[in-house]
């Protein structure tokens, strides 16, 4: 190899290893009443649309502290891990979702903030303008023009991003069909779930998730167990999965315990050899 090939080549590794390291940026804010964030830093995430109607689905989060997307993407669930490592920092978010296409008319998401803690959902107000939306970019801007109400509060909000999208979180060694040994895992946490048996879904689910299942009894066990049962599937089937190392993620389809029928993404953990459920991630029922 000449030395200019050699110099070639070295920049060429240097420019695809500088893209890919490079943060995503952001600008702009949210505010309601007193409080208002505004945004420097932003991350984009690739993530399986577990309906199968589109190849996938964008999830952008904004923020005002620094962000490491490339750490949180090497997990299954980068929205929610790009958030807890960021939160010793007492961020502000917002995270929304892009369907794939050139044209988006709606944004769905919402602002959340840390210090003071508040947050406000939203989906339909403003105006979008989209200049690109890939599955390897997204750019935009999101703006409500003039201040609006909610109940004795106003509202208003302008942020723009730019951020490479990331898709870590859809690769990984297909499961068989059925998920094999993770979806049977999952298959017992719905048993426990539609028994209403607060041990067995406890012993079902990571130790960080039981922390959230209180060991009630009786009467307020049974409130809880319906609680958790409006954001669940009663029935499900696994149509696929992907594992990396002791982390799985399951696309399922089922019934919830309303009779409606409805799709998400199952996040699993193996602990102590065995695989427990460690996020449930289904549309609202609201």
């Amino acid at each position: 190899m000449t030395t200019t090939a050699r110099l070639t080549t070295a920049a060429l590794l240097l420019a695809a290893a500088t893209a890919h390291a490079a943060p995503g940026k952001a600008s702009g804010y949210f505010r309601l009443d007193k409080t208002r964030s505004e945004f420097s830093h932003a991350c984009a995430f690739r993530l399986p649309d577990p309906s199968g109607a589109t190849s996938g689905v964008t999830h952008v989060v904004l923020s005002d502290k620094p962000l490491d997307c490339d750490g949180a993407d090497q997990t299954f669930d980068p929205v929610d891990a790009v958030k807890a490592q960021a939160a010793p920092q007492k961020p502000a978010f917002v995270t929304f979702t892009l369907a794939p296409g050139a044209t988006v008319d709606r944004i769905d998401g919402g602002w959340t903030s840390t210090a003071p803690e508040d947050g406000f959902s939203f989906g339909g107000q403003g105006k979008v303008a989209i200049k690109v939306n890939t599955a390897e970019r997204v750019t935009g801007r999101y703006f409500l023009e003039k201040p609006s109400d909610f109940f004795d509060k106003t509202f208003q909000f302008d942020f723009t991003w730019d951020a490479p999208v990331l898709a870590g979180s859809m690769s990984g060694t297909p499961l068989a069909a059925g998920g094999g040994e993770v979806g049977a895992a999952y298959q017992k946490y719905l048993a426990a779930l539609g028994k209403g048996d607060l041990a067995a879904i406890r012993a079902s689910v990571t130790t960080a998730k039981a922390a959230d299942v209180p060991a009630l009894r009786g009467a307020e066990a049974r409130k809880l167990v319906e609680l958790m049962q409006l954001f669940e599937l009663k029935t499900a089937t696994v149509t696929s999965g992907v594992q990396r190392g002791d982390q799985a993620a399951l696309l399922v389809r089922g019934v919830g315990f309303d009779k409606s029928p409805n799709d998400g993404r199952i996040i699993l953990q193996r602990e102590g050899g065995v695989w427990k459920v460690s996020r449930v991630i289904m549309k609202s029922p609201f």
